[in-house]
């Protein structure tokens, strides 16, 4: 109805969405509940909070092991180049080499 632009008024929405659980053989609520809106709001951040929690361990958890790969291909490569470098040290020269 949204996407058509249709208005629709809350008591008409409480029916249609009674009428759909009914059909889908869902539980209708006959009231509002026990759960008090400050509660909610309180369990809804402790969930995010959490939430928020784990997705920062595991941000920092990824980010340590792409540093450590980083150290390791650099470790790699500086000891590739002192090896070139050592090489290149222990080779005699050629006649007419200037270095």
């Amino acid at each position: 109805r949204a996407q058509r632009r249709q208005d629709i008024k809350m008591r008409d929405w409480t029916a249609f969405l009674d009428q759909f659980l009914r059909q889908t053989e869902l539980p209708v609520l006959p009231d509002a509940g026990q759960v008090t809106h400050e509660e909610a709001l309180t369990w809804a951040n402790d969930q995010y909070d959490a939430f928020a929690q784990r997705r920062r361990l595991e941000a920092e958890a990824a980010a340590e092991a792409r540093y450590l790969e980083d150290l390791q291909t650099s470790a790699k490569t500086l000891e590739a180049g002192r090896k070139k470098l050592s090489e290149g040290k222990k080779r005699p020269k050629k006649r007419g080499d200037q270095s």
